[in-house]
């Protein structure tokens, strides 16, 4: 999936591309199944899940939701973007 950089405040609305704003740049991920969740913070705009979780997580197949939202220089995320998917049973 392609990263479209957004300003979260002070940034442009209509077009994407922005300069990052937040300084560092960290966003949170959540990775939840059923009603397990697993997050994590990653610096930059690319994330692995890596074998291991990925075994832990979806052994079972099933319904997961993928979350991900910037965290601003306060601490907290802010509006989170999130993907369905339906992972097979492997």
């Amino acid at each position: 999936m392609p990263v479209i950089r957004r300003a979260r405040r002070d940034g442009d609305a209509w077009t994407a591309g922005e300069p990052i704003h937040e300084c560092p740049e960290v966003y949170r991920v959540k990775v939840s199944v059923g009603v397990s969740a697993r997050q994590w913070d990653v610096s930059g705009a690319s994330v692995t899940h890596t074998a291991g979780n990925q075994a832990t997580d979806f052994s079972a197949g099933g319904d997961a939701l993928i979350e991900v939202a910037q965290i601003g220089a306060n601490g907290d995320p802010g509006g989170w973007t999130a993907l369905e998917l339906t992972i097979p049973v492997p």
